[in-house]
């Protein structure tokens, strides 16, 4: 790897290490079927799903699961410079764009994206890329771009039903060695957004503060540590 793509690496790129394939529950028949076509790497794939639920955590384990993947969060990277984050990319395997919609209608970077792509056409590296919205050209600069993008796969990230975030607390409370009763499970969902980032968050305060107290998660420990 160049210089410069080192250079680039120094960037603050934090990859969660709870965010692993072997926690992350692919629930529905259309989330385990976007899993095993991007594990393949594929050349160009556009992931589209809402906003905290779960692409972050889909991106980072990839990332983790490889040694030749580069994983970038654009959302927290966008107010670099973009030659300066983009540098270099075309020299890994597999390149992983988490939240390409928070610099999309940037003119700097749709133009130093596009230049990466093609470079990573050239260099035959698998794009990945998740976006909250549906890429589409907006203005003539952008067009370009958004017609590589489409002419890859396309995947849709549905939003989850209350019983699936039910069955991924409950699992990810056993991860943990914790039991947590339906009946817990359904108050937090009733009392926190619907978003399994929120959920996975409001667990692991729920374990700390069951550490720490010595008590078992009851809901009236869950009302004393989330402040509900």
């Amino acid at each position: 790897m160049t210089e410069q793509a080192i250079e680039q690496l120094l960037l603050p790129l934090p990859l969660d290490d709870q965010f692993t394939l072997d926690n992350f529950l692919a629930l529905g028949e259309s989330r385990r079927a976007t899993l095993a076509a991007v594990a393949e790497c594929p050349a160009v794939t556009l992931i589209v799903g809402a906003q905290q639920a779960g692409l972050s955590h889909l991106l980072q384990a990839l990332a983790a699961s490889r040694s030749d993947a580069i994983y970038l969060p654009l959302g927290q990277l966008k107010n670099y410079l973009p030659e300066q984050v983009l540098a270099g990319l075309e020299q890994c395997a597999v390149l992983l764009l988490d939240d390409i919609d928070a610099v999309w209608q940037h003119p700097a970077w749709a133009e130093a994206l596009f230049g990466l792509y093609n470079r990573c056409r050239d260099q035959g590296v698998s794009w990945l890329a998740t976006s909250h919205t549906r890429i589409t050209a907006g203005c003539p600069r952008l067009a370009d771009l958004a017609s590589r993008l489409g002419s890859g796969l396309l995947f849709q990230w549905p939003a989850y039903s209350d019983e699936q975030l039910t069955e991924l607390l409950v699992a990810r409370a056993a991860r943990r060695g914790l039991r947590l009763s339906g009946e817990l499970a359904n108050y937090l969902l009733s009392r926190l957004a619907r978003q399994p980032a929120v959920l996975m968050a409001a667990l692991e305060r729920l374990d700390h503060h069951s550490l720490t107290t010595g008590r078992a998660i009851t809901i009236p420990l869950a009302k004393q540590a989330l402040k509900l």
